[in-house]
């Protein structure tokens, strides 16, 4: 809990929060964080706050009577990007361009026929290969910005 305090809500989910907040000109709050209920958790035994795989168990135990059970047992749902649409649509050019200079960067561990076969079949919507064209992607931006002439 105290890393998540520390590092990952300032760093991370409150910059978030922050930004599209901002952009859709929303006030947010985040009740849970207010520094009474932050202290009052501190004080809490462990086996107050997780019971089982149940994170949050005062909460789930106090909404009990406000909310149904399917709301409060839902699992939790994250937010992704749609990264395999992106990269063949919105970001088609710029993906293909990235990976295209890739070849200029000549590194021992890029085998450039994997790799535009790889495109291929994302391309051709046979075989999802989002998160590893990213990561090339990204490599290539990164080495261009920093290393290109």
């Amino acid at each position: 809990m105290l890393q998540d305090i520390n590092m990952y809500l300032p760093d991370d989910i409150f910059v978030k929060t922050d930004r599209a907040s901002m952009f859709f000109s929303i006030e947010t709050r985040s009740p849970l964080v207010d520094r009474r209920v932050v202290e009052f958790s501190e004080k809490l035994p462990h086996t107050e706050k997780i019971k089982g795989l149940n994170g949050k168990s005062l909460i789930r135990e106090l909404l009990k009577k406000y909310l149904p059970s399917r709301i409060i047992n839902k699992k939790k749902m994250g937010f992704g990007l749609p990264l395999d649409d992106l990269i063949r649509n919105d970001l088609k050019d710029f993906s293909i361009n990235s990976i295209k200079d890739l070849e200029k960067i000549e590194l021992p561990f890029i085998n450039l026929n994997e790799i535009n076969y790889m495109m291929k079949l994302h391309f051709e919507k046979r075989k999802n290969y989002s998160y590893e064209l990213w990561n090339l992607i990204m490599l290539s931006t990164w080495y261009r910005k920093f290393y290109s002439d």
